[in-house]
């Protein structure tokens, strides 16, 4: 019997937003389990309350009531300072509108790398890139190949480097 505790658990988590004199009610009693490891898909139609349950989950927004947890974090618990910390070490977005992204004119995995760089896990970055191009690879057949050409390029980039910093060296007094 396997005791790993769910890494997502939002119990009737209800999301209410003030437009004007109206409410609008964005998730309503939501119930959901996502254990560690597990793939999930999240559709429905325009206004159903996709980008809301992502925001809450990702700490960009409140929920009105019920509970939600994260990889063991108690969300409606955490103080404003907590929540940054928990969206530097936990989750990250990619906005499909670039002009949301972190850095709207760095490229996504850009995007992927500054918080990693910011929490000091230069080691990780790699990997995190990895993730990301066989992601992308699997999503534009067209990219089948864009991992590979990365990393080529990344050779390149430091091979170029490499060599004007030996030529720099020896023109120095």
């Amino acid at each position: 019997m396997d005791n790993e505790q769910p890494f997502i658990v939002c119990d009737n988590l209800v999301k209410i937003f003030r437009v004007v004199e109206h409410d609008v009610v964005a998730l309503q009693g939501l119930d959901m389990v996502v254990n560690p490891g597990e793939l999930m898909g999240v559709v429905g139609v325009s206004g159903s309350g996709k980008s809301t349950l992502l925001n809450v989950l990702g700490g960009l927004d409140r929920p009105t009531a019920g509970r939600v947890w994260v990889n063991g974090n108690n969300l409606l618990k955490l103080s404003n300072q907590q929540l940054d910390q928990y969206r530097l070490s936990t989750v990250g977005f990619v906005w499909q509108q670039t002009s949301r992204n972190l850095v709207p004119y760095l490229s996504a995995v850009k995007n992927v790398e500054m918080p990693m760089i910011l929490a000091g896990n230069v080691g990780k970055r790699r990997r995190a890139e990895e993730l990301l191009y066989a992601e992308i690879a699997k999503c534009v057949p067209l990219c089948a190949n864009c991992h590979r050409i990365h990393h080529h390029n990344l050779r390149e980039e430091r091979k170029r480097k490499k060599k004007l910093n030996k030529k720099g060296s020896r023109s120095s007094p």
